[in-house]
């Protein structure tokens, strides 16, 4: 089932087209130096070039330039001139030995490093001379000082216990309200219904009990799981008619030609299960119909019987609920007759109570009467005792006041004595203030005398400074000059030295292409490349007829497993990997040759796409993997 795995290519022998390919670039280096070095024919002469080919794998090229005879006139007085001006630099050494040998004597002015500072800088005048800037003692004009609360006496209040204290009347000095006791009247007493009997209820038990639950063990089953009563037997007879055509289709393909996972077989399994899953629809629904119609016929003949049954437990249970009716009715009669007698009875005993609590609340209201008089004569006496205490209240708020009036007047003449004593300390400051701004004013004037001095001093300096610089610049112009003198006989040597250079003839220059070798190296890359392409597409091809598998496995076949145990299988080859990290094998069972995965390797890594059969073999879902 499927094809073997492609082999790889071999691997090229690099070492072999690495030296063909050293050979190549040998033969292109010497191609490029022969194009790149021509015989040149010039005005100026001759060039040629000549090959040692002693040693074939490095030969040794030679160029000779041959010139003209009047280039090579020219060429002599060339080198004759350049000779006599060596002679003359010869002549310039001894002279530059004789000027480098005498030591350099500068008898030109000097430089002037200092000068007459001037007249001195003032620094300004000193604090110290004309006196410190002073303030007043405060001490000598008095303190400001407050009033003395204790001298003019302290306010007072009243004492309530003077005048008496405020009472209220004890409620133990009148006799007590009292209730009546209701067991003095008699009780009222309620009847007892059981007396005159007890009316009763319907007992289902005496009837029996309607059916809710029917009995549907005759009945057809529903078809609750796929499979099951008159499905299950038509998808058991189609299971395996639809495996021998699926079979025959696979086979009748591939004797056609048709490999699996090409278009042609990928479509005709398409249509084959297409047709599986049509009839497998079309027998389901069958079978649920007949299914459907047995249920529906069993479960209305049930019905049917338990509605009877239960029609007449409901006429016998109608019937007891009559007699007993009437039974309860005469039962309730007598008890009305009883309770409209104990009903008078306690008529009685109510207004008996009635009678006592009137007699009983008239007394009360005595009570409460010498009660509120009390109250009253009390309220009097507390009435007389608070006047007596405000009037006390008024007498001591007066005292207060009168108090009060004297503080007032002596903090007004303390006031009036401390604001003279502030009036005298503002003139003493006033005039130590003016004693302190003429102070300042002469060290003003002080000190602008002693700045337009120091601007004198300034302006010399400067002079001064202009004067020592001018002096300098005549002292540089001199050594410059006599450093120039110096230099003079140097620097003619060294044109003399410089004046003439031979220039040789210049041939025409030429430019020569460059040969590039023969790519025999990466020819061979490109080979060991090619054959790995092609490899690779075999092996996505191979890959395409994997998945091709797994996809008819999943889409045509999802509810079928493959018998996928290693122990049913033999003559075992790998051949790739599963998406899942399993390895997909051939092998084979059954008489034929076959490509899938194995259940055991499956197990740990997908346990639930794995199915143990009825015989302990192992089934693999591939619709699951």
């Amino acid at each position: 089932m499927g094809k073997k795995t492609p082999a790889p290519p071999p691997a090229p022998d690099y070492g072999a087209a690495a030296t063909a390919q050293g050979s190549a670039n040998l033969k292109a280096g010497l191609q490029t130096a022969g194009i790149s070095n021509p015989n040149i024919i010039s005005p100026y002469g001759n060039q040629t070039v000549s090959w040692d080919m002693s040693n074939p794998d490095m030969p040794t090229p030679t160029i000779t330039q041959t010139l003209t005879p009047d280039a090579q006139a020219a060429l002599n007085a060339q080198q004759r001139v350049q000779r006599e001006f060596a002679d003359f630099g010869s002549q310039g050494i001894g002279n530059a030995q004789k000027i480098l040998g005498t030591p350099f004597d500068y008898q030109g002015p000097g430089i002037q490093t200092s000068f007459d500072q001037g007249p001195g800088v003032n620094y300004g005048p000193k604090m110290g001379e004309y006196g410190i800037a002073q303030g007043i003692d405060a001490n000598k004009f008095g303190q400001n000082r407050g009033v003395n609360a204790g001298d003019y006496g302290q306010a007072g209040s009243v004492n309530p216990n003077d005048y008496g204290q405020s009472r209220g009347i004890n409620y133990g000095d009148f006799e007590q309200a009292l209730s009546i006791g209701a067991g003095d009247f008699g009780l009222a007493n309620a009847i007892n219904a059981n007396e005159f009997g007890l009316a009763s209820g319907m007992r289902d038990a005496k009837y029996g009990s309607a059916q809710r639950n029917l009995n549907l063990s005759g009945v057809a089953n529903m078809p609750v799981n796929a499979g099951m009563t008159g499905q299950q037997a038509i998808l058991q007879r189609l299971a395996p008619q639809m495996q021998r055509q699926r079979e025959g289709l696979r086979t009748q393909l591939v004797n056609q030609g048709f490999r699996p996972g090409t278009e042609a077989y990928n479509r005709a399994m398409e249509q084959q299960g297409q047709q599986e899953n049509d009839m497998f629809t079309q027998a389901a629904m069958q079978g649920i119909g007949l299914d459907m119609s047995a249920n529906q016929q069993g479960f209305g003949q049930a019905a049917t019987a338990a509605g009877l049954y239960n029609q007449g437990l409901g006429q016998d249970f109608g019937q007891g609920l009559a007699a007993l009716q009437a039974s309860n009715q005469a039962i309730g009669q007598n008890f009305g007759q009883g309770l409209s007698s104990q009903q008078l009875k306690n008529a009685a005993v109510s207004q008996n109570f009635g009678q006592g609590l009137q007699a009983q609340q008239l007394r009360n209201q005595s009570i409460d009467q010498n009660m509120r008089n009390a109250l009253m004569a009390q309220n009097s006496q507390n009435d007389a005792i608070n006047q007596n205490f405000g009037r006390g209240v008024t007498s001591q708020q007066l005292t207060n006041q009168s108090i009060g009036q004297n503080f007032g007047q002596g903090a007004t003449a303390q006031q009036m004595q401390n604001d003279a004593i502030n009036a005298n300390f503002g003139n003493a400051m006033s005039a130590q203030g003016m004693n302190n701004a003429a102070m300042q004013q002469n060290y003003g004037q002080a000190g602008n005398i002693a700045g337009l001095y120091n601007s004198a001093a300034a302006q010399q300096y400067n002079q001064n400074m202009q004067g020592a610089q001018f002096g300098n610049m005549a002292s540089d112009q001199a050594l410059a000059r006599a450093m120039q003198l110096r230099s003079q006989p140097l620097n003619e040597i060294t044109a003399l030295m410089g004046a003439s250079q031979i220039q040789n003839p210049q041939f025409q220059g030429y430019t020569g292409a460059n040969v590039n070798a023969a790519p025999v190296y990466q020819a061979a890359g490109d080979q060991a490349k090619y054959g790995m392409d092609v490899y690779g597409q075999q092996m996505a091809a191979r890959n395409a007829n994997m998945a091709a598998l797994g996809s008819v496995a999943g889409a045509g076949m999802g509810m079928f497993n493959f018998t996928s145990d290693v122990r049913l299988k033999s003559n075992i080859e790998r051949v790739g990997t599963h998406a899942n990290g399993v390895g997909v094998y051939e092998y084979d069972i059954d008489g034929h040759r076959e490509r899938g995965v194995m259940a055991q390797e499956v197990l740990h890594v997908k346990p639930e796409a794995v199915i143990m059969r009825d015989d302990g073999f192992y089934m693999v879902n591939y619709g699951a993997l």
